[in-house]
């Protein structure tokens, strides 16, 4: 049987979701890999360690005009099956060479995530998006509340299927140990979409907790000067990581404050650490979480909600057997939700029928069911009806605090 030959062409380098999910396409997908990248960036050299291909085009601007004949001509000299664009300018690039091959695009998140510290506004982001939707065989999205997004904004919705992301499992043997996991954990990058900011006012109101280990802020990005001047003592900033897996090992709970979410490959990794996450309502969040935390509604006015998100915190240190079952949640989502091994038979399935009509917005995910589709223990605080759904969310199966 002829070998998959997968060309994938991403924008960005750098150390993020999307070229982490790159990776793991990489790693773990059989087929013979060539990654294109327009800018440089650390994400190469991995790509290459990984088995791919791996060409740097160097693109300058938004608009990738100058890289349209040197593309052509890497797609004609690979002869790849499948061409799987990711992010914007990427996604452009593939639709303006007007490819004689099969086109998927993936999109990463929701276009409100570039409404901030960027030169373009969001429109111009989810207009290239849209307009390199037209010719595309497939568009991904990665989550349920991106789809609806997408399908409500006026993407074509005969094109859009869910493929949610995975992540690799632990190495060795799970296995969680509560005594030693004090610290609390916010993973990003500083910029206003994911509000470290907020982060920085929730560490003022919960610092003095006797139980709390230390509160780490894990990233870089423009906001990080500023961080560290408004930060308080108890914070400890650190540079991105190649492994988290010592992380999440003294880790009680991951804090996630975006305003701005597609589907977070780290809540991911921490729900496959057993580690309960506590996240803003934004995107995916709540379909990845479920009933392995506390999701805070971003509608709140700031006060109200960094007060939530303390005291969620608070309620994993003093409610010991809370923390004990969240963890097992978290662990259970993560193996019938997120395995890496999902994901890529979801991707198989998308790639072996790319030509085919889609009737209706579906979801991949291999045999799983829907995540977050129990309602079973969800509970709303300030409700007096136990099991009842919040109104209006989409992550039945998740605490929702103060909705």
């Amino acid at each position: 049987m002829k070998r998959l030959r997968l060309l994938s062409v991403i924008s960005s380098a750098e150390v993020g979701g999307a070229e982490k999910h790159i990776e793991f396409i990489i790693r773990y997908l059989p087929a013979e890999h060539i990654v294109v990248a327009l800018a440089d960036g650390p994400m190469i050299e991995r790509y290459r360690q990984c088995g791919a291909e791996t060409i740097i085009l160097p693109s300058e601007g938004k608009m990738p005009l100058k890289a349209i004949s040197p593309f052509r001509n890497i797609v004609r000299r690979y002869a790849p099956d499948i061409v799987h664009t990711h992010t914007p300018k990427a996604n452009l690039l593939g639709a303006i060479s007007r490819l004689k091959v099969t086109r998927v695009m993936t999109i990463h998140g929701s276009h409100r995530q570039f409404a901030h510290s960027r030169l373009l506004p969001s429109a111009w982001y989810k207009w290239a998006d849209m307009w390199a939707a037209n010719n595309a065989d497939r568009v991904i999205a990665v989550c349920e509340s991106d789809a609806r997004e997408l399908s409500n904004s006026g993407f074509n919705r005969t094109k859009i299927v869910v493929v949610r992301n995975g992540v690799p499992d632990i190495e060795n043997n799970f296995s969680r140990i509560h005594e030693d996991a004090r610290d609390i954990v916010w993973i990003g990058r500083f910029s206003e979409e994911k509000a470290p900011m907020d982060m920085i006012e929730i560490a003022e109101m919960i610092s003095g907790h006797p139980e709390l280990g230390r509160i780490r802020m894990i990233g870089n990005g423009p906001l990080l000067d500023e961080v560290r001047l408004l930060k308080s003592g108890k914070i400890e900033l650190e540079p991105p990581k190649e492994s988290l897996a010592e992380v999440w090992k003294k880790s009680a709970v991951l804090v996630n404050t975006s305003r701005s979410e597609g589907a977070s490959l780290t809540i991911i990794e921490a729900l496959a650490h057993g580690v309960p996450v506590i996240a803003s309502n934004a995107g995916g969040n709540p379909e990845i979480v479920g009933d392995a935390g506390t999701i805070i509604p971003l509608e709140r006015r700031e006060e109200e909600r960094t007060a939530l998100f303390a005291s969620a915190i608070k309620r994993i240190f003093e409610e010991n057997n809370y923390s004990i079952e969240l963890s097992q949640r978290a662990r259970q989502r993560y193996e019938e939700n997120f395995r890496i091994e999902k994901m890529v038979e979801s991707l198989q399935e998308v790639y072996r029928n790319a030509d085919a009509p889609v009737v209706q917005v579906r979801s991949i995910s291999a045999g799983s069911s829907s995540a977050g589709s129990s309602s079973a223990g969800n509970s709303s605080a300030g409700s007096s009806s136990a099991g009842s759904s919040s109104a209006g969310s989409s992550s039945a199966g998740s605490e929702h605090c103060g909705v």
